[in-house]
């Protein structure tokens, strides 16, 4: 696909266009149709002009990418879902095989607008049921959330539908730099001894003594864990999506989404986090907060912890612990 650019309205047309859309589209519903009259479901006409300018796009977008064999970032699924999904219009309309019992999101969606029925699904990792009544208008429902969103049209919709993917770039594009002068103001003794330049070549040291090892990565967890980023990316980025229904994806385990104010339910950090001990067998899931022995292996080195005022005080005039030379 291509690079994506522009304001969200048109990158979110872009990516439209990439799956199949275009103006004035139009494709035969029949299938659709009859799916749905299979079940006794009534399509209104605004449905079904809906459905004649998406159908058959493509069911999962790329962003960014030149290959896209490993995973989707996005998906845009409608009825009838593809056979080895196991399920059917009726398993999220009703509670029960004769399609009497209304489910709770029919029920819940029902009260705003009249000939409803559930299109699909769209959205990533936790997607959004969409539903549409006689108006046009688009519903959505989520599995963790009671609300009822409402929105005008595909665009507002895809807008609100926000997942956040993040790696090691965003935290280094925030001052979470692991060579340099950041590296040579907390690990110069390290480089001088062991050889290494930057903090990602030093955790693969072969260390000849654990007290060597946990000295160094007690540093490490403490720089790049329970100090803040130079830089208030992070918060930036949360002032974007606040409110709205993200979920955030990353690989990153230095904890600065959390600590940015992003609701850790609505995160899933593939790699732990720098934070957390667990047992290294390991014989049970149980993980233990690390802070405080990581502090006091940090001070036994000569260190010594000092408040000073956040690298973006001047928001709401927070303080934050760094790390010195004694």
């Amino acid at each position: 696909m291509k690079r994506l650019s522009g304001t969200v309205e048109e990158k979110i047309i872009m990516m439209l266009r990439e799956a199949g859309w275009y103006p004035g589209r139009k494709v035969s519903i029949d299938e659709v149709t009859d799916y749905f009259g299979r079940f006794g479901i009534e399509l209104s006409a605004k449905a079904k002009d809906f459905i004649a300018e998406y159908y058959r796009i493509k069911e999962y977008w790329y962003f960014d990418k030149t290959e896209t064999g490993r995973g989707h970032d996005f998906e845009f699924i409608f009825f009838p879902y593809p056979k080895s999904y196991c399920t059917d219009v009726k398993d999220f309309m009703y509670d029960d095989m004769d399609g009497v019992l209304e489910s709770q999101e029919y029920k819940a969606v029902k009260d705003y607008d009249k000939i409803i029925c559930m299109i699909g699904e769209i959205g990533y990792y936790y997607p959004a049921r969409v539903w549409i009544g006689d108006s046009g208008r688009l519903f959505c429902t989520h599995e963790y959330d009671e609300e009822v969103l409402v929105f005008d049209d595909v665009i507002a919709l895809i807008r609100y539908e926000v997942v956040i993917g993040a790696g090691a770039g965003l935290s280094t594009a925030a001052g979470f730099t692991y060579s340099g002068e950041r590296f040579d103001r907390y690990f110069s003794d390290f480089g001088e001894k062991y050889g290494f330049t930057d903090m990602y070549s030093g955790g693969f040291y072969d260390f000849d003594t654990l007290e060597e090892y946990w000295a160094y990565w007690s540093r490490y967890v403490y720089v790049n864990r329970y100090m803040n980023p130079p830089k208030p990316l992070y918060r930036d980025i949360f002032e974007l999506v606040k409110n709205k229904d993200y979920f955030v994806l990353t690989t990153n385990v230095d904890h600065c989404f959390q600590k940015a104010g992003f609701d850790k339910e609505r995160m899933f950090y593939t790699q732990g986090d720098y934070g957390l001990f667990q047992c290294s067998r390991p014989c049970h899931d149980k993980t233990y907060d690390n802070e405080e022995i990581i502090k006091k292996m940090v001070l036994s080195q000569g260190f010594k912890i000092e408040n000073i005022q956040c690298a973006d005080s001047e928001k709401d005039g927070k303080t934050e612990n760094v790390l010195v030379k004694s």
